[in-house]
C-alpha cells in the first residue's frame, strides 16, 4: 500500500477527540433530560391556565370559581352526549376547565350512540328516560340534576321573524349558567324554599301562557330554590322554612289576617319579592308603607321609550346588586313605585329605587286598565318616575331577627317576569339577581351570564378557490418535490 493510499484511508478524529465528543453529547442529553423533568415537576404544582380556544370555556366567572372552590365532596358529572351534536365541543370544554379547578369534579362522558351498554347504566342510575339524549349530569350528596341540550342556548330568530331567512342561529351559550347552579344545587347542604302566595289571581306559575310564570319557576329551581304554594287563608303564618315569600300580580284585595301574618314574617327577617300591577286592588300598598315604600295608584308612561302596546323601555338603572348588569328591561304599563317622601328616621328602613323612567315620564292618574282617558289630570307625577326599590333593615328593635335582615324588592309591574318579557334578557337577569339578594348569596351576584356564541365569516370568489386548490393541491407538494429532487442532485455530484 502506497503512502498516498494509507494517508487517504486514515481516521479523520482521533480515538481520542472521538471519546471527548461522545462526552460532550452524553453531558448534552442528561442536561436536557435535567432541564424538561425540572420544568414539568414545576408546571404540575404552579401552572397557568390560558384559553385560546373559541368553543365557550374561556375565563370562569368569579362566581363559578368560588363555587367550585367551596366544593368539599366530590361531584360526578357525566357528559351523556353525542360528540356529533353542535354543542358537544363548547360543552365538553368548559366542564373540562370546570374539572381542572377541582380534584372534586369527577368528569365522565358517555357517548349513547356507540356505548349502549354504559347509556343504559346511565339511564337507570339516573331514572332517566329511555329516549333522553345530549343531556349533562351533575350528581353528590345522592342528589341529581341535569342540564339538556336545549337549555344550553338562546336562539337568534329576528331574520326568521322578519321573513328575511329561514335560518335561525345559536347566539348565546348559558352553559356556565347552568352548570354552575346545577353544581350549586348537588353539592350544597342548603335547600332553599320560596312560597308562592295564590288565591288572590296571581300569575299562575304552571301555566305556559304569555301571562304566566312557568319560566320564573323554572329559574327559581335552577337555582336551587324549591317553589310551593301558599295559601294565607288556610295557614296560620307564614312556614318557619320560608326563604323568601312570592306575590306575583295579586288583583284581589288581600283581607286583614293575611295582612298581619305576612307583616309577622317580614318583622322577623322575612324576605319578600312583590310585584304590583295596574288591576291589583287596593289594600298591598299598606303593606309596604311602614318598610318606606310608596306604591302609586298609576300608570307610568315615558313615550320616548315606549313601544306598542304599552311596553316601556327601562334603561335607567339604579345602583344596587340587583342591577349591577344594567341591562335593559321591558315593563307593561308599570305602577310607580318609589321611596315614602318625608324625613329619614335613624331606624328606618334603607330604601334604594332600582330603576326609573328617562326625564319624559309621567305617572298618569286618570286612566282604567293601562288605558288613559281624555283629561289628564294637572297634578300628575312628572319626570324621572321611580319603578321599583329594594329595601334592607336589620336590627328591629325588641325583635329577636329569625332570618336575619328584613329584605323586599317591589315592583310596580308584575308583567315583567311572566313568560312573555323572561325571554329578554334583562328581566331574567334581574329575576335572577333578585333571588341571589333575598337569598343574600353575595357571591353569585357577580352576574354568570350567556357567552355569545363567535362566528367566522370568510367570503372568497370561485376565481379566488381556484388558485387557492391550486396552492393546496398542487403548489405544496410540488415544492417538496422539488426540493428533494435538488437535494437528491446535489448529492450525486
Amino acid at each position: 500500500m502506497s503512502t498516498e493510499e494509507h494517508n487517504n484511508t486514515a481516521p479523520s478524529f482521533s480515538a481520542g477527540r472521538r471519546w471527548f465528543i461522545g462526552f460532550h453529547v452524553l453531558l448534552a442529553v442528561i442536561a436536557v433530560t435535567a432541564i424538561l423533568g425540572m420544568g414539568n415537576y414545576l408546571s404540575l404544582r404552579h401552572f397557568i391556565r390560558h384559553s385560546i380556544n373559541d368553543k365557550g370555556a374561556g375565563q370562569l366567572t368569579p362566581a363559578t370559581l368560588q363555587v367550585i372552590k367551596s366544593l368539599t365532596n366530590d361531584v360526578r358529572v357525566i357528559i351523556y352526549y353525542n360528540p356529533e351534536e353542535p354543542l358537544y365541543p363548547y360543552v365538553s370544554a368548559m366542564l373540562k376547565e370546570y374539572a381542572a379547578r377541582s380534584p372534586h369534579i369527577k368528569l365522565e362522558s358517555v357517548n349513547y350512540a356507540t356505548q349502549p351498554g354504559e347509556a343504559t347504566k346511565v339511564i337507570t342510575e339516573f331514572g332517566l328516560n329511555q329516549g333522553t339524549k345530549d343531556v349533562v349530569i351533575f350528581a353528590a350528596n345522592n342528589r341529581s340534576e341535569s342540564v339538556s341540550q336545549g337549555q344550553l342556548s338562546d336562539l337568534d330568530m329576528t331574520a326568521l321573524i322578519q321573513g328575511k331567512s329561514n335560518e335561525v342561529k345559536r347566539k348565546a351559550f348559558k352553559g356556565e349558567l347552568y352548570f354552575t347552579s346545577k353544581l350549586l344545587a348537588v353539592s350544597s347542604a342548603k335547600q332553599y324554599t320560596a312560597y308562592y302566595l295564590s288565591g288572590h289571581g296571581e300569575h299562575d306559575p304552571r301555566q305556559d301562557s304569555e301571562m304566566g310564570y312557568q319560566k320564573f319557576a323554572e329559574l327559581m329551581v335552577n337555582n336551587n330554590v324549591f317553589v310551593k304554594a301558599l295559601d294565607l287563608q288556610r295557614t296560620n303564618d307564614v312556614p318557619a322554612d320560608c326563604d323568601f315569600l312570592v306575590i306575583a300580580g295579586p288583583r284581589y284585595e288581600p283581607a286583614a289576617v293575611e295582612l298581619e301574618r305576612i307583616d309577622k314574617y317580614l318583622g322577623t327577617g322575612g324576605r319578600l319579592l312583590l310585584l304590583m300591577n295596574i288591576r291589583s286592588a287596593p289594600g298591598w300598598e299598606r303593606l309596604m308603607v311602614k318598610w318606606g315604600v310608596a306604591m302609586g295608584n298609576d300608570v307610568v308612561f315615558d313615550p320616548p321609550n315606549m313601544q306598542d302596546m304599552g311596553t316601556l323601555m327601562v334603561d335607567n338603572m339604579g345602583s344596587h346588586a340587583v342591577t349591577q348588569s344594567k341591562e335593559r328591561i321591558y315593563m307593561l304599563n308599570p305602577r310607580s313605585v318609589g321611596k315614602v317622601p318625608g324625613a329619614v328616621q335613624a331606624d328606618s328602613a334603607q330604601v334604594t329605587e332600582l330603576f326609573t323612567t328617562g326625564p319624559s315620564g309621567v305617572a298618569h292618574t286618570d286612566f282604567q286598565k293601562g288605558v288613559l282617558l281624555p283629561a289628564a289630570h294637572p297634578n300628575d307625577r312628572k319626570g324621572e318616575i321611580p319603578l321599583g326599590v329594594a329595601v334592607e333593615k336589620g336590627g328591629l328593635k325588641n325583635m329577636a331577627l329569625q332570618r336575619g335582615s328584613t329584605r323586599l324588592i317591589v315592583v310596580g309591574d308584575s308583567a315583567m317576569l311572566a313568560n312573555l318579557y323572561m325571554i329578554a334578557p334583562g328581566n331574567e337577569e334581574f329575576a335572577r339577581q333578585s333571588i341571589n339578594w333575598l337569598l343574600d348569596r353575595t357571591f353569585l351576584l357577580n352576574s354568570i351570564g350567556p357567552r355569545a356564541f363567535t362566528e367566522y365569516q370568510l367570503t372568497i370568489t370561485n376565481s379566488q378557490m381556484t388558485i387557492l386548490r391550486w396552492i393546496l393541491l398542487g403548489a405544496m407538494p410540488g415544492g417538496v418535490f422539488i426540493f428533494g429532487l435538488l437535494v437528491w442532485l446535489r448529492r450525486q455530484r
